[in-house]
């Protein structure tokens, strides 16, 4: 029997549309994309000992709330750094006049699928349903880490972190299919895991 990580009905709502922060709302495709996610039930034990079912749909909600405050902030500071950033003595023009990225459609873009890689990731962790825990936690790093130079500037570095994030998810689907190879990576010692820019067929 197969197990549904990500319900299909979550991932009928993307790929996500292109809107502003300022213009999300919780009929649009993200909260929407949430609440499916979220749509699953567990058991709770009261402090009696009796067991009953609970709805995990709230937390979509709170989890929309939170990561918005955040974003909208992050949109802040990515606007007070670019605003106070000097051109180069060499720049082609003298000053670049920076977004407002809480207005910014590709900004809205991106920040959906932080939000949604980061309940996939609260997902994943609750049900057990990660295959290596090491690149899982590796992964988000990454993804946290490129928003943060980006943030400060440094894109060029923000790009190559973003691309580990990328190898960090790619590495754990080729140890699924070669459980083998995972035990060999995690005793260390002299093993080598593929090159990457290879079809990964050894």
């Amino acid at each position: 029997m197969s197990i549904e990580i990500i319900p299909r009905a979550a991932l009928e709502m993307m790929p996500f549309r292109a809107e502003p922060l300022t213009e999300w709302t919780k009929e649009g495709d993200l909260f929407r994309f949430l609440d499916r996610l979220c749509d699953t039930t567990g058991k709770i034990i009261e402090p009696d000992g009796a067991t009953r079912s609970v709805s995990y749909r709230d937390y979509a909600n709170s989890l929309y709330e939170a990561r918005k405050i955040r974003l909208e902030a992050t949109a802040s500071r990515f606007y007070s750094e670019a605003r106070s950033a000097q051109p180069g003595a060499a720049a082609a023009v003298a000053a670049i006049i920076p977004p407002d990225f809480q207005r910014d459609a590709a900004f809205g873009l991106a920040a959906k699928a932080f939000v949604a890689w980061d309940a996939i990731v609260d997902t994943v962790l609750s049900d057990g349903a990660f295959y290596s825990l090491t690149h899982l936690l590796e992964a988000s790093s990454e993804v946290e880490c490129s928003i943060l130079l980006a943030e400060k500037l440094f894109y060029k570095q923000a790009s190559q972190v973003l691309r580990n994030y990328l190898e960090e998810l790619v590495l754990p689907l080729y140890f699924c299919a070669k459980p083998e190879k995972f035990e060999l990576w995690k005793e260390g010692g002299d093993y080598q895991i593929p090159f990457m820019r290879t079809n990964c067929r050894t």
